[in-house]
């Protein structure tokens, strides 16, 4: 660690090794991040939970993109798992999960860091009734965000309707958002 490295307790490098052959020609080159972790100082984490969409895929009526977007406010790394809950609202049971994921990025997300996870769910499948649509982030098992939006699946005549019913998050609500009515 650096000396008087009282700032932080995570410091964070890319480091880029290249190759040649005899001839000064290039062999290639590989890059890796590298992490300089102080161990005695406490780890401490703060996530935000930022956002949480619902949108109805283009290719098929049946199938939602749902995302969710997380921000690392710590000093440090951390490796994180998302998994979004679709929860029945009378019975307070979860009745579905689906793992989220990011393509463009996977592994550690450095401090102060952004990344968005999504997956496509199928919702044509469920009862018609109120849901809570629960996206959770963790490390290692153990939580450290989460955010939600109430949600109602019902039908009109032969159609079938998911609506948004408002959100209840973990820190200040995105003020003038409306509550969008998908259906198929």
């Amino acid at each position: 660690m650096p000396e008087h490295s009282d700032t932080s307790k995570g410091y964070y490098a890319d480091l880029t090794f290249e190759a040649t052959y005899e001839d000064g020609g290039s062999a290639g080159s590989a890059t890796v991040l590298v992490c300089a972790m102080d161990m005695e100082r406490e780890r401490n984490i703060n996530v935000t939970a930022d956002q949480l969409k619902l949108n109805r895929s283009a290719d098929s009526e049946e199938r939602y993109l749902v995302s969710a977007t997380y921000g690392n406010v710590s000093d440090v790394h951390l490796t994180p798992e998302v998994r979004v809950s679709l929860i029945d609202s009378r019975l307070q049971q979860v009745i579905k999960e689906w793992n989220l994921v990011n393509t463009a990025e996977s592994g550690i997300l450095l401090p102060y860091g952004k990344r968005a996870f999504s997956a496509g769910i199928n919702l044509s499948n469920f009862n018609e009734g109120t849901y809570e649509l629960k996206s959770t982030l963790m490390e290692d098992g153990n939580e450290l965000a989460s955010i939600s939006k109430s949600m109602r699946i019902y039908s009109e005549g032969i159609r079938r309707v998911v609506e948004i019913m408002g959100s209840a998050v973990d820190q200040a609500e995105e003020v003038g958002s409306e509550a969008p009515t998908y259906s198929w």
